[in-house]
């Protein structure tokens, strides 16, 4: 609001800085009901100064008001939808403590070693490899002829 008011009292300034500038000028309007003479472009400057502040001031106030009402509207919104979500998360967990109280236990240990080799859920250990242990597609014994000939071992 305060940036909103100094935009509208240099503007005012300025309206009436070129009132003050032509106040030696003396204007003469013709209106449909009568004649004004004698009339001062300060006074002019003076009233659409006022005029222009009025009328910003009533903008800036309906603007907050409409933020004030979006912001009321967005609250009621999130509230409502963190009801929602609380409604999800206790289903799903209710599901989950179900679900979980129907599997029957597992034998073994709960947590896989440093090696991965035990047994990670209950889950039995993966079966060894078929070609007897190599990694990768080759043969056990591939790995050190491959680095003597690509020229590692030096």
């Amino acid at each position: 609001m305060r940036q909103a008011v100094t935009v509208l009292v240099v503007v005012a300034l300025a309206v009436l800085t070129v009132g003050a500038v032509s106040a030696g000028q003396s204007w003469d309007l013709d209106l449909v009901a009568t004649t004004v003479t004698g009339l001062s472009p300060f006074v002019v400057a003076a009233a659409v100064a006022v005029l222009l502040v009025v009328s910003g001031l009533v903008a800036v106030a309906l603007a907050r008001w409409e933020a004030r009402a979006e912001r009321r509207r967005l609250e009621e919104e999130l509230e409502r939808v963190y009801v929602r979500l609380r409604e999800a998360e206790a289903a799903a967990a209710a599901a989950a403590a179900a679900s979980a109280s129907l599997e029957p236990a597992a034998a073994g240990p709960a947590a896989a070693g440093p090696d991965g080799d035990e047994p990670r859920d209950g889950a039995p250990p993966a079966p060894p490899a078929a070609d007897g242990g190599a990694r990768d597609g080759h043969a056990a014994g591939d790995d050190a002829a491959g680095e003597a000939a690509a020229g590692d071992g030096g």
